[in-house]
Parts: C-alpha cells; structure tokens; sequence
C-alpha cells in the first residue's frame, strides 16, 4: 500500500538526529542550527489552517472580501553543500 503523500514526515530534528546516531552524518553545529529552523518551520506548516470562512460563504458560497490569510514564514538556506 502507497504511503499518503502529503502526511507529514518525521520532524526534522528527529530526522537530523537520527542520521547522526546511525552514522549517515557527523555532528555540526551550523546543521543543527538549520535542523532547528527547520523543525520550527515544520511545526508552523503543520499547525496551520485557513480561515474559517463567514456566514456568506457558508450560505452562498461566497467569500469575505479582504479576508486576511496569515502566511506562514518561510525559510533561506544558504552555504557550501556537502557540509555534515
């Protein structure tokens, strides 16, 4: 059986400590740091929800003009590859 492709995955800093006890990756301190902005990013994505929308668009299938939808934040990496 597929796995569902939009289930989440392990967290990232599971995923990155894992990799470090099984030998996959040396311990750094600048991919720790990305593995925790990472997992910030990924429990920010998996919390999120999209606005409730008003009676009208309930009635009506209409939606709430200027309704704001708070972007989650986003994440730069930057740096040499092969690091870790």
């Amino acid at each position: 059986m597929p796995s569902d492709p939009a289930a989440p995955g392990p967290p990232p800093a599971a995923a990155y400590q894992a990799a470090i006890a099984s030998g996959r990756f040396q311990p750094d301190p600048a991919q720790a740091a990305a593995a925790a902005a990472l997992e910030r990013l990924y429990r920010a994505l998996c919390a999120w929800q999209p606005p409730t929308p008003g009676l009208g668009a309930r009635l009506f299938g209409r939606t709430r003009r200027g309704a704001a939808i708070t972007p989650v934040t986003g994440l730069y990496l930057w740096g040499g590859v092969g690091r870790g």
